[in-house]
């Protein structure tokens, strides 16, 4: 009790000598006023001499005499009387009117502010799976020369006990440390011509080290070095009053006197310069908190001899799970770099808070005083996206089994929900382990590549294209165009089989480029063009999140491929671009255009994110949005017919067909455009399928695509396959019934038996 009344008593004094500001102008005013009363007293013995006569004569002065004297002293008394009012005056505003203001200048050296940290908003799968959280830690910091030599057995017994790492290890950290020399920076500001003078007398322990100044800041190269410093390495500790004449020595020469040297030596740049050691980092949390607790208990620690720090740690429990998707935050500041850690980062990083509290003269919290204000941390916002873990695993699982095989550059496989447009699953490749970030051998893993990257579609683009020629009406399924025998030459295009004539059903089983461009010429270049930009090709999805009644979030580094404009066509472009040579797209915008042949013509905004949680409970939800219509229905469900032959006996991907449902889909392999040779590289394609299921009621349109797989392969041959994989387990998750088309079932069997 006797101490906690001590340490009330020096809060008050402290309280007091801080508040004596406006008593030190008072004492100012009345040294002013002394001053003042003193010129006074000589204006009377100027002005008044009569009245120092009679005293001195000791003579009763007349009554005139009297009243020349009061007339004579009535200016002199207002002046003084106004002078006493100004300074009542004054003594009021400082005493009452600017009392709070003191009052809080006080308080402010007697307070101290402590603050705590929010966590950072975490990330879940539609279904509540936790894909980006945080953990929280200790991380451990230890001086070992600020730990009394008798104790540091203890001290490394308990850190090697909550670090889990042998007393050797410890102790050898500890040792390395202690027996270091001890580098004293004298002074860090010596011209030239007394360095000079200094290492010529040869002094021993003692270097001269050039300073490097920055001239430009934008050019960090242009360095010159206009000073320097003066350094004592000092061997031990123990050695100091030896090597002092040396370093008096050498101060002197620096004009310093002993004192100087002695702070100099003694000071943040010399002895009580703190050498910290990170033991370790990311230790149990309360391991770190009894860890803290023993140290404390050691008797006579040196100031920051030991630091156990509380920090937060990303961690992905889903390791691989939707990784490039969901992103990547810096280690040391917790931004976001990329993904979704990026796009929400703003909704995802935390509010900091604050603890007010009292502390005495040395600057230690005052024992049972509770805080002065409180200020809570609040958390970000938690994020869930629409992928569904089920559905994630199953497309990464798939994909990661035909990559051995496949060998491709990259790799992509996007799943979205055609009535609604939520991506329901994502995955690459190379992608990479957000936990073991720095064993990622490609560093390409770490993008968001369906999002960014761009390629040439190929065959896959005819379902487009003639999707816009029958909304037209310029054609429909059983409009035959003549094939040419595989070989068109005034339009120098191949076919693969030597087709003479071709309804546009069989145009699209057999993937003819040659009756596609020939559709596509009749249904010119203005209405083609206005057809594929209406699927949105040319323009970047807006991929993100679309709340009701608010502004969307959307990826701002969203791709948006390549579609020439109108007035850029050649005459080659309308045989080219409808087959997918001349343009590129992204897996978004591939995705976003078969989902409308889905879904009756009605092309659905794509969104990644379901809803957000903010830290006070408010939900915010996604709503699906309509972002047109660019085909009739009547021409959504013709080109569903004309697909549903692709994945069949006849047509180009019979290994893409799912069993016991229909599957409506097409291939695409094109070639890779070669930018050095200026043409395109028959030896590295782009392979691709992209298809729904089921096809008259679809729950998914689902693209996959590879990069430059090794050897040259067909988008039939190796997408079809991993795409029937994926599809057929995705129906089975959802709980999807089967068609029971009899044939269907049949034909599978048959390719069944074929493998």
């Amino acid at each position: 009790m006797e101490n906690i009344k001590h340490q009330t008593y020096q809060y008050t004094s402290h309280a007091r000598r801080s508040s004596n500001s406006g008593l030190q102008t008072i004492r100012h005013a009345w040294n002013i006023c002394s001053d003042l009363l003193g010129g006074i007293r000589g204006i009377f013995h100027q002005y008044l001499p009569l009245q120092s006569e009679y005293n001195l004569q000791k003579a009763k002065p007349t009554r005139s005499q009297r009243f020349a004297i009061g007339v004579r002293s009535l200016p002199i008394m207002a002046v003084f009387t106004v002078m006493l009012m100004c300074i009542a005056v004054h003594c009021y505003k400082l005493l009452v009117l600017r009392h709070p203001e003191f009052e809080e200048k006080a308080q402010s050296h007697c307070q101290s502010i402590q603050s705590t940290q929010g966590a950072r908003g975490c990330i879940y799968t539609i279904d509540n799976k936790l894909l980006a959280g945080n953990y929280f830690q200790k991380d451990i910091f230890i001086e070992p020369k600020k730990i009394p030599t008798k104790f540091r057995g203890q001290a490394i017994k308990d850190i090697a006990q909550a670090t889990h790492r042998p007393e050797a290890e410890i102790a050898r950290m500890f040792f390395e440390i202690i027996d270091k020399d001890v580098d004293i920076t004298l002074s860090s500001d010596v011209d030239s011509r007394t360095a000079k003078r200094i290492e010529s007398h040869g002094y021993p322990h003692t270097a001269i080290i050039r300073n490097s100044h920055i001239r430009n800041k934008k050019d960090r190269s242009q360095l010159s070095c206009t000073s320097y410093s003066v350094v004592f390495t000092l061997p031990l500790k123990i050695q100091l009053e030896q090597h002092m004449p040396t370093m008096l020595t050498i101060g002197a020469e620096l004009g310093m006197s002993e004192k100087a040297v002695r702070t100099a030596v003694n000071g943040r740049h010399g002895l009580a310069r703190i050498k910290q050691i990170k033991v370790d980092s990311g230790i149990d949390f309360i391991d770190g908190v009894t860890l803290e607790n023993n140290l404390k208990k050691i008797p006579h620690l040196g100031k920051g001899a030991f630091q156990v720090k509380t920090s937060i740690k990303r961690i992905h429990p889903q390791d691989t799970l939707a990784a490039p998707l969901v992103g990547l935050t810096d280690t040391s500041e917790g931004k976001g770099l990329s993904g979704i850690e990026e796009l929400f980062d703003a909704q995802l990083q935390p509010t900091s808070g604050s603890n007010v509290f009292l502390k005495d003269g040395k600057g230690r919290r005052l024992p049972m005083m509770e805080n002065i204000r409180t200020t809570l941390p609040m958390n970000g916002d938690d994020i869930f996206l629409t992928i569904n873990s089920g559905i994630q695993n199953i497309a990464e699982e798939e994909l990661a089994k035909a990559i051995p095989e496949v060998k491709p550059d990259r790799a992509y496989a996007v799943m979205m929900h055609p009535r609604t447009g939520a991506i329901m699953a994502l995955t690459q490749y190379p992608t990479f382990d957000p936990n073991k970030r720095d064993e990622v051998e490609d560093p390409a893993g770490f993008g968001f590549l369906p999002l960014t990257e761009t390629f040439e579609p190929g065959s896959i683009m005819k379902g487009v294209s003639l999707s816009c020629g029958i909304s037209e009406g310029i054609i429909d399924l059983n409009t035959v165009f003549f094939c040419e025998y595989g070989y068109w030459s005034s339009a120098k295009l191949h076919d693969t089989h030597r087709n003479e004539n071709l309804t546009v059903t069989e145009i699209i089983m057999h993937s003819s480029n040659i009756g596609t461009a020939k559709a596509a010429i009749d249904l010119g270049a203005y209405r083609l063009f206005r057809g594929l930009t209406g699927f949105g090709f040319g323009k970047r999805t807006r991929l993100g999140f679309y709340p009701a009644g608010q502004a969307p979030t959307f990826f701002r580094k969203e791709a948006s491929g390549i579609f020439r404009p109108l007035e850029r066509w050649d005459k080659l472009s309308i045989t080219r671009f409808p087959i997918g040579q001349g343009i590129s797209v992204t897996p978004f915008q591939m995705i976003q255009a078969y989902s409308a042949i889905a879904n009756n013509g009605i092309m659905m905004q794509p969104y990644i994110v379901d809803r957000i949680l903010s830290h006070d409970g408010t939900m915010t939800t996604s709503i699906p949005r309509v972002k047109g219509r660019p085909i009739s229905a009547s021409a959504a469900k013709q080109m569903t017919e004309a697909l549903k032959t692709v994945p069949t006996k006849e047509g180009t991907a019979r290994r893409a067909a799912i069993e016991g449902y229909t599957v409506a889909g097409k291939t695409g392999t094109s070639e890779i455009w070669d930018s050095e040779t200026h043409r395109y590289d028959q030896q590295k394609v782009v392979a691709s399928f992209i298809g729904f299921a089921p096809a008259d009621a679809p729950e998914f349109v689902l693209l996959v695509t590879f990069v430059n797989p090794k050897p040259k392969r067909h988008g039939g041959t190796i997408a079809g396959p991993v795409f029937s994989k994926i599809g057929a387990r995705t129906l089975e998750y959802l709980q999807i019934p089967a068609d029971h088309q009899e044939d269907i079932v049949m034909g599978n069997q048959l390719i069944k038996n074929q493998q």
